[in-house]
């Protein structure tokens, strides 16, 4: 019982209270271990939280603790949510997509490049010139001696002109 006066003692010492006021320390963190190295009890959590590193959180909504305590729910490039204690990918940052259908890794494409070009998998040709890829659109920048005939950038410049 000592040991334990000892500890509170301490701590009314270490946040600058006197003993003749009132002092609410049900609030504070208790340590592993007092001062004489015997060990302390957790604080109690309420029923719906777990105790973890940052104090008590419930696992089902905690995108810093997702199901379990250091597990946070932070997706790449997407807007995410702890819901009973899974991760949940809710909607992709703009540019971005999830074009392996694996939510866990966030967005991890970046649209608007040659071959994630308005959408996943959206390849612009690059048959007979330069591919890209402006504004979510393919086109496709001829080489000397091709051209577009059919219109498609699907194919490219699908014309080698020099052709005999």
């Amino acid at each position: 019982m000592k040991r334990i006066q000892k500890y509170v003692g301490a701590m009314i010492v270490a946040l600058g209270l006197n003993t003749t006021g009132c002092a609410d320390l049900a609030g504070l963190p208790t340590p592993a271990q007092d001062a004489g190295g015997v060990s302390m009890p957790p604080p109690a959590c309420p029923n719906s939280q777990t105790l973890c590193a940052v104090g008590c959180v419930d696992l089902k909504v905690n995108k810093g603790n997702c199901g379990s305590c250091g597990q946070a729910c932070n997706l790449v490039n997407a807007a995410s949510a702890c819901e009973e204690g899974v991760c949940l990918l809710k909607a992709c940052n703009v540019g971005f997509a999830d074009c392996d259908g694996n939510p866990t890794n966030g967005c991890e494409a970046r649209l608007g490049t040659t071959g994630n070009c308005g959408a996943c998998a959206d390849n612009c040709s690059s048959a007979g010139g330069v591919p890209e890829c402006k504004m979510g659109a393919c086109n496709t920048v001829c080489n000397p001696g091709f051209a577009d005939c059919d219109g498609s950038v699907k194919n490219g410049c699908e014309a080698e002109l020099n052709r005999d």
